[in-house]
C-alpha cells in the first residue's frame, strides 16, 4: 500500500467506531507483527484524547520512564503517563497509560528494531519517518470498511471513538469529556461525540417519569 492518497476526509466529517464489535475485530486483525504498527496506532488512538498531530508525533522518548535508550529489556520502563506538549495549543499534558495502551506499547516494542527515543512511534520502516496524516487515515478508513463500517472513518475517528465511548458506553459526565477534548460549550461536545437521535430515544425510554 503506498503512502500517497488523493484527498483525505474532512476531520469534523469523520465518525466515531461506535460498535464494541467493531473495536474488536479491527484489533483482531491488526495485532499481527506485521501490523504492530497499525496495532498501537488505533489501540492507543481510541484509548486517549490525543489529537491526530500529537499521536502522530509521538516517540518512543514520551512513553519510556528513562528517555535513554537501555540494550536490555529488563531495564526499560514505561512511563506511567505519556508526556506531551499539544501542537495546537502549545500546553504541557500527560496522559495516563491504561492497560490496553501498555499491552499495545509493549506489543510494538516486540516487533520494532531497537528503537531510540527520538524515534516515532507511528513510523514507516523503509523510510524511518512518521506516516503522513494522510496516510494514516486512508488505513485506518480501509481497516474500517473491512469490518462492515459504513460510516466514514479515518484517523481523526480514534479521538472521537474515545469521547464517544467515554459518554454513550462508560457514563462518564459530559463535562469531563469537554475538558478532555478542551471544547468551550457543552454542545460543542455533543455534536463531536455524535449522539444520534436513536441513542437520544433509548435514553427517553429508560428514563420515563
Amino acid at each position: 500500500m503506498g503512502e500517497t492518497s488523493p484527498g483525505v476526509m474532512s476531520m469534523e466529517r469523520v465518525q466515531p467506531i461506535r460498535g464494541i464489535k467493531h473495536i474488536q475485530l479491527i484489533r483482531r486483525n491488526l495485532r499481527k507483527p506485521k501490523t504492530a504498527v497499525w496495532y498501537a496506532l488505533f489501540v492507543i488512538g481510541i484509548n486517549t484524547n490525543l489529537r491526530v498531530s500529537d499521536l502522530r508525533n509521538l516517540t518512543w522518548g514520551q512513553v519510556w520512564e528513562q528517555p535513554e535508550w537501555q540494550k536490555e529489556h529488563s531495564t526499560m520502563e514505561w512511563a506511567e503517563y505519556i508526556r506531551v506538549i499539544e501542537q495546537k495549543t502549545h500546553k504541557k499534558r500527560r496522559i495516563f497509560r491504561n492497560e490496553p495502551v501498555t499491552e499495545a506499547l509493549e506489543y510494538l516494542y516486540e516487533h520494532t528494531r531497537r528503537p531510540e527515543p527520538q524515534n516515532a512511534l507511528f513510523r514507516n520502516k523503509q523510510t524511518r519517518k512518521a506516516y503522513s496524516r494522510e496516510y494514516m487515515c486512508r488505513y485506518i478508513s480501509q481497516e474500517a470498511r473491512r469490518v462492515g463500517i459504513t460510516d466514514p472513518i479515518g484517523v481523526h475517528s480514534l479521538r472521537k471513538t474515545w469521547a464517544y465511548h467515554a459518554v454513550v458506553t462508560f457514563g462518564q459526565p459530559i463535562t469531563i469529556i469537554q475538558a478532555g477534548l478542551n471544547h468551550s460549550n457543552q454542545r460543542e461536545t455533543m455534536l463531536y461525540v455524535g449522539i444520534t437521535d436513536d441513542e437520544l430515544a433509548k435514553v427517553h425510554q429508560v428514563t420515563a417519569l
